[in-house]
C-alpha cells in the first residue's frame, strides 16, 4: 500500500502490528526459514522477520513507488523487494516455507480470492504455512468502516475464508477475531489525519496505548486473523 507520508517502519510496534508478531505469528514460522510477505507496505514485517533470524525475506507490492519507503529503510541483505501482486506472485514454485499477507486480500479484485490462495499454494513448499489478516465481517465492523463505500473495502467471515482455503487445498490451523470500538475509531483517526491533513495520527501516543489495550482483550469484532497450512 502506498505510504503517502513516507513513514519509516516503526522501531516499537503497537496495536495490530504488535499483536501480529507477538501473539499470532509463531517464531517457528520465521526462524531459519524463507518468508514471503504479499503487500509489504513500508517494511515493518520484513524488519521484524530479519531480526528474528529468517534466512530469506521476500516482499512484494504492486508498484515500485509502493516499495520506495521500504527499500530506503530496510537494508538487511536477507530482504529483497520486488514488484508483484497477490494474484501474480513473481517467484517459482515451492520457493517459501511461510507466506504472510496483512490487510491485503480485501483490496484485490472481487472474486480473485481463490486465485490468491492458489498462487500462495504454488509458491509454498510442501507443508508450508499461510497467515493473513483482514477486516472481519461483522455488522459493527462494516458500519464503522468508512472505506466500505469509498474504495470497496471488503470484510470476510472466517467461514468464507476457510471455504476459499479448502477449495485450494489448505486447512485452517487457527483463527482469531480481535479488537472493537477502539481500533475502529483509531482507523477513523488515521484516515482523517493521513488522507485529509497529510500528517500522522492526532493524539498519537494516546491512540497507540488505547489500541494496545484493545488488542490485549480476549475478544473482538473488527480484525480477523487466519492461519492456514497446505499438505
Amino acid at each position: 500500500m502506498h505510504n503517502i507520508l513516507n513513514q519509516a517502519p516503526p522501531e516499537a510496534l503497537h496495536g495490530r502490528l504488535a499483536y501480529t508478531v507477538n501473539d499470532f505469528v509463531p517464531t517457528s514460522r520465521v526462524k531459519g526459514l524463507s518468508v514471503l510477505n504479499i503487500g509489504c507496505g513500508y517494511g515493518w514485517f520484513e524488519r521484524w522477520a530479519a531480526d528474528n533470524a529468517a534466512t530469506r525475506v521476500a516482499a512484494i507490492d504492486v508498484t515500485d513507488s509502493d516499495l520506495d519507503t521500504a527499500r530506503r529503510h530496510v537494508t538487511d541483505p536477507r530482504v529483497e523487494f520486488k514488484v508483484g501482486s497477490a494474484i501474480e506472485i513473481p517467484y517459482p514454485d515451492a520457493s517459501f516455507d511461510t507466506v504472510v499477507s496483512w490487510e491485503v486480500i480485501e483490496h484485490i479484485p472481487r472474486q480473485a480470492e481463490p486465485k490468491m490462495f492458489a498462487e500462495v499454494k504454488r509458491v509454498l513448499k510442501p507443508g508450508g504455512h499461510f497467515l493473513l489478516s483482514t477486516p472481519n465481517r461483522h455488522w459493527l465492523s462494516i458500519l464503522l468502516d468508512p472505506t466500505v463505500l469509498m474504495i470497496d473495502h471488503r470484510h470476510y467471515s472466517i467461514q468464507a475464508l476457510e471455504e476459499i482455503g479448502r477449495s485450494q487445498g489448505f486447512k485452517l490451523v487457527r483463527h482469531e477475531v480481535k479488537c472493537g470500538w477502539v481500533e475502529a475509531l483509531d482507523m477513523w483517526n488515521l484516515y482523517i489525519s493521513k488522507w485529509i491533513f497529510r500528517r500522522d495520527r492526532f493524539f498519537k501516543e494516546r491512540s497507540l496505548r488505547m489500541t494496545d489495550w484493545d488488542y490485549a482483550r480476549p475478544r473482538g469484532f473488527n480484525t480477523l486473523f487466519a492461519h492456514f497450512q497446505q499438505p
